[in-house]
This record gives structure tokens, C-alpha cells and sequence, in this order.
């Protein structure tokens, strides 16, 4: 079995060149998220 590697989330890319999703690179997307959604109520 190979051992476990320790990389940056930041440096993953997807083949298809597709951003990767906001919530993987920010840890604090879920806090923002629920401010904007707050507002608009």
C-alpha cells in the first residue's frame, strides 16, 4: 500500500480544468453562505 501524501486543497486541480467548488478552498464559505442567506429573508 502507498503511503498517505499531505498536499494543499488549493493545489488539487480537476481534469477537466473546472474551478473547484468555493466551500473546499474557504473554511469559512459556510459562515458567508449563512450571511447572504440571512439577508435576503
Amino acid at each position: 500500500m502507498q503511503d498517505p501524501s499531505t498536499f494543499m486543497k488549493s493545489e488539487l486541480i480537476f481534469p477537466s480544468g473546472e474551478s473547484l467548488p468555493q466551500c473546499w478552498l474557504d473554511p469559512d464559505y459556510h459562515v458567508a453562505v449563512s450571511h447572504i442567506a440571512a439577508s435576503h429573508v
